[in-house]
């Protein structure tokens, strides 16, 4: 074999087939000059590459038998983006150089770049056979075998690729990943920090380091290392991506948006900065924007399962419910195991009516994570919406709930340093400190609460506030947000307050925090407002109510000790932006208008029958429904298919989706009574309704939940508007609507009436309950002692 004389300096890829890597594979005792060599090697070093190209193509021509031409074209086509064209150039080399394992291993890189696998998996064996020390060629093969899945295999390479040169960071960092696609997340994180020791100016080891200490729930430690990752590389994408959704977690979306902005500056491409930043948006509020980047996404990358989700929720959000379903279905279809996406799936077909549906969909998410408590306490929620859940059911499905967090939370918290005596330290977690009902219901009792006797700590999950949030903060001696943090984390933060009673506003609505509760972060915790059935957390002390929802009879239906407020559960400050109380509508039209303005979900099939029943018995009676799932037109034809079916004809519906709050006001002057849903009656649009002067019939139920109407009629003054059973409740309605004066007179008066009683009076409810804090406080202290 004749060798070339080897020039100064390291080889490149096309030198080494000169000199002798060939292993002796020359074809012709011709071969290029050291000269020729030498120039092709120049302009390639320099960037000159369609220079480079030519001489190669004349080297191919004066010495087609010799590899080097061949070699060197087609490095230099691939290099020039012409992936295709350097194919052939390089099965040429191989055929001319078998023994060369460079050459085989740069057309396996091509064979893969063309998705040529198996043909690439051969060539890189091949490589590999031939130098069995070759690290590049292990690397390689390592993410070939990742593309086809085959993740044993690919660790082994990457293992053998260590084995070969420890100190390759490269390798650490891939065997990181593939160690993460195989859920071994210890074992990853030591790769990418061993990657980082080996090279601190590692950017992508950060990136992987910063995903990994997500998934591991160490949120602070992970978004140091996106930080690190954007400042020893400020061009990477992925670590700007990765410190965006830090901020977004922490509840910084102005700052989330700046980072996932400039990651798709850098890569426009980035299909999953795309996702992250409509996520952002979405919280935001600027629920269009959201679509945008998230239909980007999946233009993008059609099968990014989390874009197709998230688009679910943007739908759903924006009142497209059947498009909603239509996104977490597709979620599904690409990736059946995925609890969230069936979970979301559940919740959309809750609100098109589709109960039964939606709680197969719930449950299916927690068979596939058992220890889903996101997807339970959905679950629980849904169950009240169902006409015939008992509260043995519900109790039931609650103590599983309190039993997995109350497991997971160890070691508890038995020793608790309350500061001060004089004042108690009463703190309120929740994510609706906002324009939401519980803002509503709770801004009343935050403001009026006595600060001689209570100090307010408030423990957000909110990633925004509003002008509500605006009017209850200096209320409050501090404002914890609870955002990014795990669980025990933010019962650390809780109990280090020295809070004496601890009062949850969620239940198991959306953005509870009940897993810090079962920390026991304070000595007193309790359970109001945002839910109306045991939390089943055990570490719950009091579950708070009022005689009519929480009667004696039904102490046995909680987990918690029943603690009664003396008048109403609930009291909100009069809505300063209601218009004022309109004209009897009947005067005017000559017709009775019942109304609803409650979520549709409620109006499960026994109300939609009674409530068709009343309007056949009164001829022209008209029904106006008003509500967000009206925003869908496909929700308005099964509306109207529904009552078509009971014999109610179309004209005598009038179905309205969402207004701005003045107009959702103002909406209640065309009504002239309320039909109240059962089992899960009114809660915030009865009080609203009975501020507009517009009475409520509703029915008796059998659990806090569905007593929830008779104890807004009892402190309205209106208790002959409970009907005792489903016949009461159409006998009731058609006398009602057949006095028209009597209806004028309550109309009339109604607002006046209720302005200084229990529903509407915060200063008498805020003593009711600050009296009802100081004594849970010590009834539960005199227990422990």
């Amino acid at each position: 074999m004749v060798r070339a004389r080897k020039s100064k300096g390291t080889r490149s890829q096309f030198e080494r087939v000169a000199v002798g890597d060939s292993g002796g594979a020359i074809m012709q005792p011709q071969v290029p000059t050291q000269d020729e060599i030498n120039e092709v090697i120049r302009l390639f070093s320099g960037g000159q590459l369609e220079a480079a190209e030519r001489h190669a193509v004349a080297l191919t021509r004066r010495h087609p038998n010799h590899p080097f031409g061949w070699k060197a074209l087609g490095g230099v086509r691939r290099l020039r983006g012409q992936v295709r064209a350097s194919l052939e150039p390089m099965k040429r080399a191989t055929r001319l150089a078998p023994g060369d394992p460079e050459a085989h291993s740069n057309l396996a890189k091509t064979q893969m770049d063309l998705g040529e696998l198996e043909a690439a998996e051969a060539s890189y064996r091949e490589a590999i056979r031939l130098r069995p020390e070759h690290v590049v060629a292990h690397l390689h093969l390592s993410d070939l075998l990742c593309k086809l899945g085959r993740w044993l295999e690919a660790e082994a390479c990457f293992h053998e690729a260590i084995r070969l040169k420890p100190d390759a960071a490269e390798a650490h960092c891939r065997l990181g990943e593939v160690l993460a696609k195989r859920g071994e997340f210890q074992p990853a994180l030591a790769s990418f920090q061993a990657a980082i020791r080996l090279r601190p100016a590692y950017a992508e080891a950060h990136c992987n380091l910063g995903i990994m200490l997500e998934r591991l729930g160490r949120f602070d430690v992970a978004e140091a290392s996106y930080r690190e990752a954007v400042r020893v590389s400020p061009k990477v994408a992925a670590a700007h991506n990765g410190l965006g959704n830090a901020f977004k977690r922490a509840g910084d979306l102005e700052r989330a948006e700046e980072c996932l902005r400039e990651a798709i500056s850098i890569d426009r491409n980035y299909a999953e900065a795309h996702c992250n930043l409509g996520v952002v948006l979405k919280e935001w509020g600027r629920l269009k924007d959201a679509e945008g980047s998230l239909r980007e996404a999946i233009r993008l990358k059609p099968g990014l399962v989390e874009a197709h989700n998230n688009l679910g929720n943007v739908l759903k959000d924006l009142g497209q419910l059947k498009a909603a379903e239509a996104a977490f279905r597709e979620a599904i279809r690409l990736a059946p195991d995925r609890a969230e996406c069936h979970m979301n799936l559940g919740g959309v077909l809750e609100r098109l009516g589709q109960l039964s549906a939606g709680a197969e969909s719930v449950r299916k998410a927690i068979s596939l994570r058992p220890t889903f408590v996101e997807a339970r306490s959905n679950l629980l929620f849904s169950l009240n919406y169902y006409e015939s859940s008992p509260a043995i059911e519900l109790l039931d499905e609650a103590k599983r709930y309190g039993e997995i967090v109350s497991t997971r939370a160890q070691p508890k918290f038995t020793n608790w340093v309350t500061i001060g005596t004089k004042r108690l330290r009463v703190g309120l977690v929740s994510g609706d400190f906002n324009n939401h009902p519980v803002g509503y219901f709770s801004e009343g009792l935050i403001k009026h609460l006595d600060p001689a006797r209570f100090e307010l700590h408030a423990f957000s999950m909110a990633s925004k506030g509003d002008d509500l949030t605006v009017r209850i903060r200096p209320y409050f001696a501090d404002w914890t947000s609870l955002l990014g943090m795990d669980d025990l984390e933010a019962a650390r933060i809780i109990q280090q307050r020295g809070i004496h009673v601890l009062i949850d506003l969620s239940g198991h609505s959306a953005k509870n925090r009940l897993p810090v509760f079962a920390y026991k972060p304070a000595p007193v915790q309790a359970s109001w407002l945002g839910y109306f059935a045991s939390t089943g957390v055990p570490e719950m002390d009091f579950f708070i109510g009022d005689p009519h929802v929480a009667p004696e009879c039904e102490a046995d239906h909680f987990t918690e000790t029943l603690w009664r407020l003396p008048e109403t559960w609930l009291c909100r400050e009069p809505p300063g932006h209601a218009p004022a109380v309109g004209a009897l509508p009947a005067r005017a039209n000559g017709v009775v208008t019942f109304g609803c303005f409650g979520n549709m979900t409620k109006a499960g099939p026994r109300v939609l029958r009674l409530w068709a029943g009343i309007l056949n018995q009164i001829p022209g009676a008209r029904l106006f429904l008003k509500c967000h799932q009206l925003d869908d037109p496909q929700v308005v034809k099964d509306v109207t298919a529904r009552f078509r079916s009971h014999g109610v004809a179309p004209e005598r519906l009038i179905l309205e989706g969402r207004s701005p709050s003045l107009g959702y006001y103002a909406a209640y002057n065309r009504v002239d009574m309320v039909l109240d849903t059962f089992p899960y009656p009114g809660g915030t649009t009865s009080v609203d309704a009975l501020w507009m002067g517009v009475p409520i019939l509703t029915l008796k139920g059998e659990r806090f939940l569905s007593h929830l109407g008779e104890s807004i009629a009892h402190n309205a003054g209106l208790p002959e508007w409970i009907a005792e059973n489903e016949d009461d409740y159409v006998r009731k309605a058609v006398k009602f609507a057949s006095d028209i004066s009597a209806l004028e007179s309550i109309r009339a008066g109604l607002r006046e009436r209720l302005r200084d009683g229990p529903l509407f009076n915060t200063k008498r409810f805020a003593a009711h309950f600050g009296d009802a804090i100081a004594q849970m406080y010590s009834t539960a202290t005199r227990r422990k002692a």
